[in-house]
């Protein structure tokens, strides 16, 4: 793969199929079935169709060679405390291992440059504990982010009674 011939574009509804893929992949590779989470193909699809219909809606794929080797997705939102500014908040970002690094970068450039055009103040990135968030969190960091909290999962069916 070339960088040069890695196309950034908005996804569309002919991608659903291989980002399902990527979709399940990303779901595994967090751990977050381990954490009580199952993954549903319908959900995940419904979502992007979402995505891809909705003015709040961001969801990108990076394309090579008419394959599908990363995306990122988020939604734009009004901030908690002023309903006047709005933020992009990342649901995911995912390349296939075999195509990191600048793929990834560039998803994350456009994604960006996005939310500046839809009129957002910030963006809101995560980690998680799959995906060695210290070293993700200073890739973060080298690119502008800076920590502003961490997340903690509890699921609450194990706390019925209590």
């Amino acid at each position: 793969m070339t960088q040069q011939s890695v196309v950034i574009r908005e996804a569309h509804s002919g991608d659903l199929q291989e980002l399902l893929g990527m979709g399940r992949a990303f779901w595994a590779a967090g751990g977050f079935i381990d954490d009580g989470m199952p993954w549903k193909d319908d959900t995940f699809l419904q979502r992007c169709e979402w995505l891809i219909k909705d003015e709040n809606g961001i969801l990108l794929v990076a394309e090579e060679g008419g394959m599908l080797h990363g995306s990122i997705a988020g939604v734009v939102q009004p901030m908690l405390f002023n309903e006047d500014l709005s933020e992009l908040r990342e649901l995911w970002w995912w390349v296939n291992p075999d195509s990191r690094g600048l793929t990834g970068m560039r998803l994350m450039n456009h994604f960006r440059i996005l939310a500046g055009m839809r009129g957002c103040l910030a963006m809101v990135v995560s980690t998680s504990k799959a995906n060695n968030e210290e070293k993700l969190g200073r890739v973060y960091e080298r690119m502008g982010f800076h920590r502003i909290h961490s997340d903690y999962l509890m699921e609450v069916s194990q706390c019925q009674g209590r």
